[in-house]
């Protein structure tokens, strides 16, 4: 949703300044478009012993 712009911008701040950003607070650039404060979407509810293994073995790449 940022311009480049805008993201030239953030870059200035450093990782500080872009958490404020997201939280809504001041960060020290001026002009940037709010934040929607939306909670996480829920994972899927699993609905079957194979979906929880499709589920598991989805997950087993980023541990290995």
């Amino acid at each position: 949703m940022l311009s480049d712009a805008e993201l030239e911008r953030l870059t200035k701040v450093g990782l500080d300044g872009c958490t404020k950003a997201m939280a809504g607070k001041r960060c020290g650039v001026g002009g940037l478009p709010a934040m929607d404060k939306k909670k996480p979407a829920e994972a899927p509810v699993k609905t079957s012993p194979l979906a929880e293994r499709v589920h598991y073995y989805r997950l087993a790449p980023a541990f290995a």
